[in-house]
């Protein structure tokens, strides 16, 4: 697996090199870490990563891109020597490469990632602000939350949105903004409690479900966003196929609600 100082083996399994493990961390602790999944995104990578504050570690997990991605990785390590990489051989789809990086982020004693999309819609500035919502309140899952309709989005994205929504509200009584966005604060503890199996994109929609099942609170802080950047955007979801997907996902989980699990009352998210 190619490597950015200092280097790294194969993983899975965790890595016994690189960023030093450290002593397990108490319930109340807040190591975070950013959590970057890539593949096929060199155009905007770049800027991405620039634009990452600095003093929190940073995490890419490299998706079996084929393209220009790992040399854009490289060159934005010469730069800080927190920047990381880990490769899948080949493409195993966004929720692998977000559960890849949250097991090589738990075993170095991170207790949060805060993920953004490599393709340049979020705007790196906003990492502060989603690193002070979960700080104050370290269990919930923070949610980036995107203006209703960004200037460039396709009608088919601004409806699967919002039919997102409405599923995890009949999923679990939750009312959420922005169930699609990819900009969050994952407490680590509690997406593994939370026991997700959903591939590729159902990942996102369905740890919000099972968090709230569980009582984890969830926060939403507005954070802008743009669909088309100058690099041009790539994007990797299945019209057809995701969108299927997505709908025997909403099934099963709206299903598991009638059947009374996890049944809580209507909530609605914390605003920051």
């Amino acid at each position: 697996m190619p490597s950015i100082r200092p280097p790294l083996p194969p993983a899975p399994p965790l890595p016994p090199t690189g960023l030093p493990r450290r002593a397990a961390a108490p319930p109340a602790a807040f190591e975070p870490l950013v959590l970057v999944p890539a593949f096929n995104h060199a155009p905007a990578l770049g800027a991405v990563l620039a634009g990452l504050p600095a003093g929190t570690p940073a995490l890419v997990v490299d998706d079996g891109s084929t393209d220009a991605t790992g040399a854009v990785v490289t060159a934005a390590a010469t730069r800080r020597a927190d920047l990381f990489r880990l490769r899948h051989a080949d493409n195993r789809g966004k929720a692998a490469a977000l559960h890849t990086g949250f097991a090589w982020a738990m075993g170095r004693g991170f207790t949060h990632a805060v993920t953004l999309d490599a393709d340049g819609q979020h705007d790196p500035a906003a990492v502060p602000a989603m690193l002070a919502a979960s700080a104050a309140d370290r269990g919930s899952l923070v949610l980036g939350v995107r203006p209703g309709r960004l200037p460039g989005t396709p009608l088919r994205s601004a409806v699967g949105r919002s039919v997102s929504d409405r599923s995890v509200r009949l999923a679990c009584g939750l009312r959420v903004s922005d169930s699609q966005t990819g900009m969050r604060v994952y407490p680590l503890a509690a997406v593994v409690r939370a026991g997700c199996t959903a591939s590729r994109f159902g990942f996102e929609t369905e740890v919000i479900v099972r968090c709230h099942r569980l009582g984890v609170r969830v926060v939403e802080v507005p954070v802008g966003g743009r669909y088309a950047v100058a690099t041009g955007r790539v994007t990797h979801f299945r019209p057809v196929a995701d969108s299927l997907r997505g709908l025997r996902l909403h099934a099963r989980l709206v299903a598991e609600r009638l059947r009374g699990a996890g049944r809580r009352a209507a909530d609605t998210p914390a605003a920051t």
